[in-house]
């Protein structure tokens, strides 16, 4: 009730927004087939980048700031990919409507906006910070420390697929095949 009025009001408010992915429903939750379980691990592996590379709307209650996943979402919120490193955005442009109005989960929210990748890192293993599955804190934390690289090699590869698009556009087969051998590397270091 009060959730999806609070992000009514907000679609309201920004017409531009077309599309709405909901964490907490657009994955499976409970009781999970295999094909739920694989579906559910990609998303889990790859919800960072959703985080950080889309606008992201966020209904807080005062359990906000010690929930895990709640962390993560906001931390990366703060933050933006750009000339090779993570780092932080303009806070104030990121939108966080507050269901109870706590000054001090707000104030605990903010203390989010300028802390480091080493310091979240500190932040979101603490005791005091809950999780359901404490595999999945750990898994995220891991992905965490290796984001910068991972979305280093990402640029390489997207570079790497328009100089592959260019050669085969000029018929270049003789230094296609570097560029697919490094494409392959590039992969395998991404796991894929």
């Amino acid at each position: 009730g009060e959730q999806r009025e609070a992000v009514r009001g907000i679609l309201e408010a920004h017409p531009d927004v077309a599309w709405v992915w909901l964490d907490w429903s657009s994955l499976p939750q409970g009781e999970k087939t295999a094909e739920q379980k694989k579906y559910f691990r990609q998303a889990l592996t790859n919800s960072n980048l959703l985080y950080l590379f889309l606008p992201v709307l966020i209904v807080a209650d005062e359990d906000y700031t010690t929930r895990f996943w709640c962390l993560l979402e906001l931390f990366l919120t703060y933050q933006t990919f750009r000339e090779g490193t993570v780092g932080p955005v303009d806070a104030t442009a990121i939108p966080i409507t507050w269901m109870d109005g706590s000054q001090t989960a707000m104030d605990r929210a903010r203390a989010w906006q300028n802390i480091s990748v080493e310091q979240a890192f500190e932040q979101l293993l603490r005791d005091d910070v809950f999780v359901t599955c404490q595999s999945d804190k750990l898994l995220q934390v891991a992905r965490l420390k290796f984001l910068q690289p991972m979305l280093l090699l990402l640029g390489d590869f997207e570079r790497l697929k328009e100089e592959r698009r260019r050669l085969l556009a000029r018929g270049d087969t003789a230094d296609l095949a570097a560029v697919l051998s490094q494409m392959g590397e590039v992969r395998a270091s991404l796991g894929h």
